[in-house]
């Protein structure tokens, strides 16, 4: 089970282009043609993404659909970092989860997961997962090293980390004040949104409550990071969770350093452990 867990003024120059031709009839007597006017710089603002305004959001549920459709048919690598930290009168327990995930299209993806806790007496328990589809065969290592593997012509929706990244934005972009600006990253146009005082899913009242967004202008949340404290009694969380997306439109997927030994050893059997 998984765990839980813009903006420069853009300028465009609009060139009005303007002449004046003149047409003389045959004994017409000669004119001066009057001066062309210069032409009119007009600069325009474009208008924020779906479910965002220039005052911040409008709208989480209609900028999470834009989302999974500005990823629709688009090759991605998805990221994932969560952090919890406890502190308790037993002592300081931190969990991280790192996730990666490329999604080269409906046939052909990896994911790869990293937990981890540092428990109170130091003492680190960590654990693994990687996945891969080659759109032939399905292969799962688990943290053991066994890998179990499915045959046939095997898919799954195109945007199903699309639709887990909107899964998020639903729940963590809370607040009781936003805002955006315009930013410029590598020279393209965003949209930063920072929301501060909201509430994480399933909890009434967070401390220090904060999200930021990175948002394209087709609607793809680029980015994602939220940030928040909660007590109860003598426990005191703090809990990080971001995600951000590369390589879009250009990504494949890597096979896994384990990949060739479990082909080998599903070419040695019959059948597999699944269909």
């Amino acid at each position: 089970m998984r765990w839980p867990l813009l903006t420069v003024v853009c300028l465009s120059l609009l060139a009005g282009c303007s002449g004046i031709t003149g047409f003389g009839a045959t004994g017409a007597p000669e004119t001066t043609p009057a001066p062309v006017p210069a032409a009119t710089e007009q600069t325009t603002t474009p208008s924020a993404p779906p479910g965002l305004d220039d005052s911040g959001l409008d709208g989480v549920s209609v900028l999470s659909n834009s989302h999974e459709r500005a990823l629709e048919n688009r090759s991605y690598t998805f990221i994932e970092r969560y952090t919890m930290t406890t502190i308790r009168d037993t002592g300081r327990l931190r969990v991280s989860r790192n996730e990666t995930t490329y999604v080269e299209d409906g046939r052909n993806y990896r994911h790869d997961l990293e937990r981890r806790r540092l428990l109170p007496n130091r003492t680190v328990e960590r654990y693994e997962q990687s996945m891969y589809g080659d759109g032939g065969t399905w292969y799962e290592r688990r943290d053991d090293g066994t890998v179990t593997y499915y045959r046939g012509d095997l898919r799954f929706y195109r945007d199903e980390f699309a639709g887990e990244a909107a899964f998020y934005v639903d729940q963590y972009v809370s607040a009781t004040r936003s805002w955006t600006r315009r930013v410029r990253r590598n020279g393209s146009l965003y949209y930063r949104v920072t929301g501060v005082g909201g509430t994480p899913p399933g909890i009434s009242q967070a401390e220090s409550y904060r999200f930021s967004l990175l948002v394209a202008p087709d609607g793809l949340v680029r980015e994602l990071r939220v940030r928040y404290t909660t007590t109860v009694g003598s426990q005191r969380e703090t809990v990080g969770y971001q995600f951000w997306y590369e390589d879009v439109g250009s990504t494949t997927a890597p096979a896994p350093s384990w990949l060739d030994e479990a082909r080998h050893q599903a070419r040695n059997r019959s059948t597999g452990s699944g269909t």
